[in-house]
């Protein structure tokens, strides 16, 4: 269920899955990996496996994004991580529907 929730945040934001999963501190590429990051976790996955899943070496990493979030969410913010979520969703049901056919 990551790929998925990667692949669709890196769709929804523009930018390549390679980027998302980067090294990089480009602040453009902050809202894709919190919306990965609050995906998975609204999943049950802690802060480390946040942080391993978004190549980060700390899951103070992961925890950062989530505080961001939690504390300073805006309504364009939780429009795109609905969109990402949006994504997934219509991709398991097409999956599904494929698989009956």
């Amino acid at each position: 269920m990551s790929a998925e929730i990667i692949d669709a945040s890196a769709r929804v934001h523009g930018i390549s899955v390679s980027d998302l999963l980067s090294e990089s501190r480009e602040r453009r590429l902050m809202p894709a990996r919190q919306a990965v990051a609050v995906l998975l976790d609204a999943r049950g996955l802690d802060a480390t496996q946040i942080a391993r899943i978004l190549n980060r070496k700390h899951n103070s990493s992961a925890r950062s994004l989530l505080d961001e979030h939690f504390t300073n969410a805006t309504p364009e913010r939780e429009a795109q991580i609905e969109a990402v979520s949006d994504v997934v969703l219509v991709r398991a049901f097409r999956g599904q529907r494929n698989k009956t056919q």
